[in-house]
């Protein structure tokens, strides 16, 4: 008995396409979820060990609605000696 390549490939192109759209689905989901702990006032660094994703995608996911943790400051102005 041969294979049918054919119906093969098109059996794996909506298995692919099903699970895209479930991936799709699931990231929209945690990108609200992640959105409303920021609401909650869960700091960042709980949702990033409970998400198992990284600081900085945390930080890209903050609402605009929620001020970050800190603002301003950047760096100290440089000591110059006197001649």
């Amino acid at each position: 008995m041969t294979r049918d390549l054919r119906q093969e490939l098109a059996a794996n192109r909506e298995d692919r396409t099903k699970l895209s759209a479930e991936l799709a689905g699931a990231e929209q989901e945690e990108r609200t979820l992640i959105a409303d702990a920021w609401r909650d006032h869960i700091p960042p660094g709980e949702i990033v060990t409970l998400t198992g994703r990284s600081a900085a995608h945390i930080r890209k996911l903050r609402p605009a609605d929620v001020p970050p943790a800190r603002s301003g400051g950047g760096a100290a102005p440089k000591r110059r000696r006197k001649s």
